[in-house]
């Protein structure tokens, strides 16, 4: 019986075909891999984009960070001329409502103790 159940198996391996080879590739069969296919150059076709887009953002650095004219300049020291002028001005306003400040409290003395004073 035992020699039987042998050659049976034996019989049983000779005839059971080899299963075919799986090769993995680009070329996917099941829809997750193709899915995930899909993903991966909907992936290549973002990082393509944001390059472009860097690349874009570099050209515009170099368009701007050409040489000036010195006539642009011009006006931006007339305008830092007067608003060193209007600082002067108002340097010498503080200056002038300091005083002001002094005469009103030596002519009104309790008048500003109780203005500062807590309700």
């Amino acid at each position: 019986m035992r020699k039987f159940v042998i050659v049976a198996a034996m019989l049983f391996g000779a005839s059971v075909e080899a299963p075919q080879r799986a090769d993995a590739g680009a070329f996917a069969t099941e829809i997750t891999q193709l899915l995930n296919h899909a993903q991966l150059i909907l992936g290549y076709i973002r990082q393509g984009l944001q390059l472009d887009n860097e690349i874009q953002m570099y050209a515009n650095m170099l368009r701007n960070t050409k040489n000036n004219p010195n006539q642009i300049f011009g006006a931006i020291q007339a305008d830092i001329s007067a608003l060193a002028q209007i600082v002067q001005g108002g340097q010498a306003l503080a200056y002038s409502l300091g005083n002001l400040d002094h005469l009103f409290r030596s002519t009104y003395p309790g008048y500003c103790t109780n203005l500062l004073s807590p309700i």
